[in-house]
């Protein structure tokens, strides 16, 4: 585990930071709505004391995650993970009702998500919500959860009855893929299994080299009319490094840019890919790239977060701060 506590996070409309006794106000004018917490397990606020008791209770710690959801500078929200045993984090989250509807709260969750396994090295992440509140779990399933089941009168709601709440969760491996590097004495020979083209561009097999963490890089050249024009990498692993650097990572020599060739490359290893397990792979780029943040939207990849690399990541070291986080879905056929 990562004692990271509350750092900031940034998404592609949001600000998540840590909560003040100044945004007691804010607060109140979600957690004082009837509407609003009706299906929360925390009793209805009745004044700004109550938002101002509940924002002081909150102690930072690195071990402390608690975050409100800015939104152009305007707190509308919060969100916050509790660990549950030694791998395990719960995460709860209320948003003001004038923004239900717009996909902030899923928004927030994914970035949550994200933070709790890549920074603060989680395995799991799991969410629960009240039985008469199914847009709670519509939310969970679009920020990659998976539905286990119903957890029998595991929460009490108002301070009345337990209820049956249904659970959501996602792993370290979802996020990462659930694909397994090919056995020893196939890296060890070499393999063809990504070997391939379309039409005037292919790729071929160079390498399979081990890395720290128990990953295995998977290297091939980028060809046009059987000349080489850039290098494609494809890594099996799920460390905090990889988070940063992605699992897939593309070069294409500078004369040859602006052909899209890097997004063909990308889309014809899919199929090869998502037989060897990658349901979506990670994909990285700096924010000023914006060739790559192109290439990357154009294979539908979504944004999940804007990164801060951490100090004693090796691409610190190199100069790099930020990075713009990505998945993108494999498709079979694609």
């Amino acid at each position: 585990m990562n004692n990271v506590g509350t750092s900031p996070i940034r998404t592609q409309r949001l600000e998540l930071r840590r909560l003040k006794v100044s945004d007691a106000g804010a607060v109140f004018s979600w957690a004082g709505n009837e509407e609003n917490t009706k299906y929360m397990s925390f009793k209805t606020h009745s004044s700004i004391a109550d938002a101002q008791k509940f924002l002081r209770a909150v102690k930072y710690t690195r071990k402390t995650f608690e975050w409100g959801i800015s939104l152009d500078g305007k707190l509308i929200g919060s969100i916050g993970a509790y660990r549950r045993g030694a791998y395990s984090a719960e995460v709860g989250y209320i948003l003001h009702r004038d923004y239900w509807g717009k996909g902030y709260t899923t928004e927030a969750l994914k970035a949550v998500v994200h933070y709790l396994i890549a920074d603060a090295g989680f395995n799991r992440v799991f969410a629960c919500h009240h039985p008469g509140n199914p847009a709670s779990g519509r939310v969970q399933v679009k920020a990659g959860m998976k539905y286990e089941g119903v957890m029998r009168g595991h929460a009490k709601f108002k301070g009345k009855e337990f209820a049956d709440t249904p659970l959501y969760a996602i792993t370290a491996e979802d996020i990462f893929g659930h694909a397994r590097p090919l056995p020893e004495n196939e890296l060890q020979t070499g393999h063809s299994l990504f070997s391939g083209g379309a039409g005037d561009l292919s790729y071929s097999y160079v390498s399979a080299e081990k890395e720290p963490d128990n990953e295995v890089d998977y290297n091939y050249d980028i060809n046009l009319n059987g000349k080489k024009i850039g290098h494609l990498r494809l890594t099996f692993g799920s460390s905090r490094s990889l988070y940063y650097l992605g699992q897939v990572g593309y070069t294409i020599e500078e004369k040859y840019r602006g052909n899209g060739y890097a997004q063909k490359a990308v889309r014809m290893i899919m199929p090869a890919a998502y037989a060897a397990g990658f349901e979506r792979f990670i994909i990285t780029c700096n924010p000023g790239n914006a060739a790559s943040v192109k290439t990357i939207e154009n294979l539908g990849g979504e944004l999940i977060r804007i990164a801060d690399i951490p100090k004693g990541h090796y691409l610190y070291k190199q100069g790099e701060r930020v990075k713009r986080v990505y998945e993108v879905r494999v498709m079979k056929n694609d």
